[in-house]
Parts: C-alpha cells; structure tokens; sequence
C-alpha cells in the first residue's frame, strides 16, 4: 500500500506541474509573472504543511516514522495538500 501511496503522489505532483503550465501558456506576461509568485509562496505553504503533516502524523499514530503505515499516511496527507492546489490552478484554465 506504500508504494500505491508513492505512485499517486509523484502523479499528483506530475499533474500539478501539466496545470500549472497549461495554465501558464494561457496567460499573458503580467498574470504569468502573478503566478511565479503565487505558486513561489504556495510552494513555501507546501513545505511548511509537510512538516505540520509530519508532526501531525506523530501525534496520530506515535513516533514510528521507519513504518510502512507512518509513510503511507504521510504520504497521502501529502497528496491531498498537493491536489487541493491542482484543483485550484484547474478552476483558472
């Protein structure tokens, strides 16, 4: 189950990067430039909700971060933070 939790989050992260520049191509020079920004700062609220997850994810299921069950969880709390943002750029396409 961990190594589904590993594929649906590179897939995750893969389709951010399609909408992200599929919407980039739409835009013109200031709204792209807008956007570098916006998704600059996003990626700074990502990393620091990975580490709120991490924490998160501790205090759930106990401090046994070399388990299958601890990453596969992570994992998918992680996959979720990151399609909320597709579905997000996707409403702008």
């Amino acid at each position: 189950m961990k190594g589904c939790s590993i594929k649906f989050y590179s897939q995750t992260d893969s389709l951010l990067n399609v909408v992200y520049n599929n919407l980039k191509m739409k835009i013109n020079s200031t709204a792209k430039s807008n956007l570098k920004k916006e998704q600059l700062e996003w990626l700074k609220k990502r990393d620091a909700y990975f580490i709120k997850a991490r924490k998160e994810t501790i205090s759930e299921v106990g401090n046994f971060e070399d388990s299958q069950d601890f990453q596969m969880i992570l994992i998918d709390k992680k996959s979720s933070f990151v399609m909320i943002r597709v579905k997000e750029l996707l409403k702008r396409i």
